[in-house]
Parts: C-alpha cells; sequence; structure tokens
C-alpha cells in the first residue's frame, strides 16, 4: 500500500479515532500535532512523520509506516505504526 493519504483518513485509516469526522474536528481544534505546528486535516502524511495526538488526558505519540489507501482490521495496525502512550 502506498501513495499519498490525509492526515485526517490515515488517522481514521489506522483507527487511531472511531470516525474520519472525529480525526477531522481533532487536527482542526489543534489536538494533532506534527512538530509542534497544528496541523490542517487536508496535510498529507508522509512515511516516517511522527504525530502527536491529544485525546483527554492522554497523550499518544505514532510514527507514520506506511501510507493506507482505506481502513484497515485492528489486527492489521501494529505494522504500519509505533505508538506510545504518555498520560
Amino acid at each position: 500500500m502506498g501513495g499519498v493519504a490525509r492526515i485526517d483518513k490515515w488517522l481514521w485509516s489506522v483507527r487511531l479515532f472511531k470516525t474520519r469526522s472525529q480525526a477531522t474536528e481533532a487536527c482542526r481544534a489543534g489536538k494533532v500535532t506534527i512538530d509542534d505546528q497544528s496541523l490542517k486535516p487536508s496535510r498529507e502524511a508522509r512515511i516516517g512523520d511522527i504525530i502527536v495526538i491529544r485525546q483527554g488526558p492522554l497523550t499518544k505519540t505514532v510514527q507514520v509506516k506506511e501510507l493506507l489507501k482505506s481502513r484497515v482490521g485492528a489486527g492489521y495496525q501494529p505494522g504500519n505504526q509505533q505508538q506510545s502512550n504518555k498520560e
């Protein structure tokens, strides 16, 4: 899988958000950042990007390892991202 993926679609594809609308709203609210810069939902995800997501009291840090064209099954998730959680 490869190509270009919008950041909101990638976040939804790897199941970090339940819906694409939630991913879009998190981007617009400034809860999704790369290098401490808030992202627009339309920004392209790139392999190697380190994305920080604030969801309530949790902060998730993920690295893009693969770009996806569609949503994947939950079992596929660990292979395309690297994740750490902080409270």
